[in-house]
């Protein structure tokens, strides 16, 4: 018995952190402080709580189910955030000097990549941190082969074996994550 009040405190526990760091992304997205928006925001934070806590969360207690959150090393996580803030701004001055270009000359295309991550939600991690990345779009992910197919703006910038080394650069940084 107190084994189940020890996990529902664990539970209640996320659910105000998760709570806060959506109030707090909403203050710094918006930027407003004043008292009825700051409410808005709370009564959003608190809808989006009820409503994704069951669909992202489901079976995170569940002993059988694999538990990424505690194998995070927050301390490398936050070492991770600045590299890959580093790694848009230089994609994003890219493709804006690109889009600047009088003569735009692209060669888009797409590419299998090889990913040698076996953990389906490290996978996920790895496609999603792709996408956010300028000039780069994953179309598809193969769970089975874990293969990535993704899109690039421009193949002449950007080859495949450019393309594998930059993914294999990504999954060793995710790795050290949590690991």
């Amino acid at each position: 018995m107190p084994q189940k009040g020890g996990k529902s405190m664990r539970i209640c526990r996320k659910n105000f952190l998760l709570f806060f760091a959506l109030f707090g992304l909403w203050i710094l997205l918006t930027g407003r402080k004043d008292i009825p928006f700051l409410c808005l925001g709370a009564l959003v934070s608190l809808l989006i709580l009820k409503l994704v806590w069951n669909i992202f969360f489901l079976g995170f207690e569940d002993p059988r189910s694999p538990n990424l959150c505690r194998d995070i090393h927050f301390s490398r996580l936050f070492l991770f955030l600045p590299l890959f803030l580093v790694d848009l701004i230089v994609a994003t001055w890219k493709v804006a000097l690109l889009a600047l270009c009088p003569r735009m000359k692209i060669s888009p295309g797409i590419y299998r990549i090889d990913s040698t991550l076996k953990d389906k939600t490290l996978l996920v991690f790895l496609a999603n941190q792709i996408t956010l990345t300028p000039g780069t779009l994953t179309l598809d992910g193969d769970p089975a082969t874990h293969a990535l197919y993704i899109h690039v703006l421009d193949t002449a910038e950007l080859s495949r074996e450019a393309l594998q080394n930059q993914v294999t650069q990504l999954e060793d940084r995710l790795r050290r994550v949590v690991q």
